[in-house]
Formats: structure tokens, C-alpha cells, sequence
């Protein structure tokens, strides 16, 4: 364990890419807990609601073999610059989302960046 620290102090790169990881992976969970709480705004059902969750999930299952394909085919540094990018708009738009649908379409758009970034 300790050559993994030592590793860890020595590359710059790994600190960055740590620190993205973490970034990205905490912007979801802070988001979903309270993502229930602003689809139900929306005067939906309990199932849209489970849904706002849910294709988040379903588009990084889908993107992610996709993404695999484009780090191989043009290199990592791409998504992994990228995806942070992608999930961050989708974020933004999920914010200020006007009915459920738009809502459905942002969380998607944020799972497919997740995939982009995860892939990388």
C-alpha cells in the first residue's frame, strides 16, 4: 500500500484524475437525493418520478460500450475531458428543466457524459 501512496504524491495526472472522478461522482450523489423532491414538483406520477433516476442509469448502460469504442479509436484523454463536460450541461439543464419530459431528456444527456467520463 505504501508504493500506491508514493505513486499517488509523485503523479500529478493521478491527482487529477482522482479528483474528476470524485467531482463527477459527487455531483450525482448530491443530486439524487433531491431529484425525487424536484420531479414531484411537476405534479407526476411516483413512477416519473422513479424514472428521473432511472435514465440517468439507462444512458450511461447505453453509452458505455459506445464510449469504449471512441477512447479506443481516438484516445481517453477525449472523454475523459469531455464527459465531466457533457454531465455538467446536463446538470445545468436538468435545473432548469420546465415540465418532466425536458427533465428526462437533461438527466440522460448527464448519464451519457457520466458514460463518457467513466469509459475514459
Amino acid at each position: 500500500m505504501t508504493s500506491f501512496f508514493r505513486q499517488l504524491r509523485e503523479s500529478q495526472e493521478l491527482i487529477i484524475l482522482c479528483g474528476a472522478t470524485f467531482l463527477v461522482m459527487a455531483g450525482q450523489g448530491v443530486v439524487s437525493p433531491v431529484l425525487p423532491l424536484y420531479a414531484k414538483d411537476f405534479g407526476v406520477s411516483a413512477t416519473m418520478v422513479g424514472l428521473t433516476l432511472t435514465v440517468f442509469a439507462l444512458a450511461r448502460l447505453i453509452v458505455n460500450i459506445p464510449a469504449g469504442l471512441i477512447a479506443d479509436r481516438f484516445g481517453r484523454r477525449i472523454l475523459l475531458v469531455g464527459g465531466p463536460v457533457i454531465t455538467s450541461i446536463g446538470m445545468f439543464g436538468s435545473g432548469q428543466a420546465d415540465d418532466i419530459w425536458e427533465l428526462l431528456v437533461w438527466r440522460f444527456i448527464a448519464g451519457g457524459g457520466s458514460a463518457f467520463f467513466m469509459s475514459g
